[in-house]
């Protein structure tokens, strides 16, 4: 338990998320067209160290 404590906290936070069943976004990436996802049905926002994601669940 302790070894996959360790593996988990050893993750960036996008693979902590990913870990925890979630597919996430950073948002303010840039890219085309803005769209805010967190409106959309199943999104959310999920803020780590001062960084915001759009979220959704990949997993029941």
């Amino acid at each position: 338990m302790i070894k996959s404590y360790k593996n988990y906290q050893a993750k960036s936070d996008l693979g902590k998320l990913d870990a925890l069943g979630y597919y996430c976004r950073k948002d303010g990436g840039g890219g085309g067209g803005g769209t805010d996802l967190a409106p959309m049905a199943g999104w959310r926002k999920i803020k780590m160290k001062g960084v915001t994601y759009s979220c959704t669940a990949t997993r029941d």
